[in-house]
């Protein structure tokens, strides 16, 4: 399928919305955050006029209390990384992400590519 190639606004964190996180001492309720993602950089293709991604990584956050007495606060962190998988159009030998490319932890966080770039590939 062609989709848009993704470009450095593209990537988004989406952290999770069902604000659990399994700690040592127990389960735990809180809230998941995220940064912005750090991107892998493709220098712009011939016709591209802005760089591309290649990859995109992010650590979500949690903060919380502990479900269980005494209810002591928890922090705790989860990666994920999105990786292109092969494409027609590559950029100095690397894959580019592309539209609708997604990765998520077991949490339910994750990092989501929306692109409408005129560049696209199979």
């Amino acid at each position: 399928m062609i989709r848009p190639l993704a470009r450095q606004g593209d990537i988004r964190a989406r952290p999770s919305a069902n604000g659990h996180f399994v700690a040592e001492a127990g389960s735990a309720t809180g809230t998941w955050t995220a940064p912005d993602p750090a991107l892998t950089l493709l220098a712009p293709a011939r016709a591209a006029t802005e760089p591309l991604v290649a990859s995109a990584s992010c650590t979500f956050r949690f903060k919380g209390t502990l479900d269980a007495e005494p209810h002591t606060v928890v922090t705790g962190s989860s990666s994920v990384r999105l990786v292109a998988r092969p494409t027609v159009v590559r950029v100095g030998g690397a894959d580019v992400l592309r539209d609708g490319d997604q990765a998520s932890d077991t949490f339910g966080n994750r990092l989501v590519v929306a692109s409408a770039a005129p560049w696209r590939s199979a």
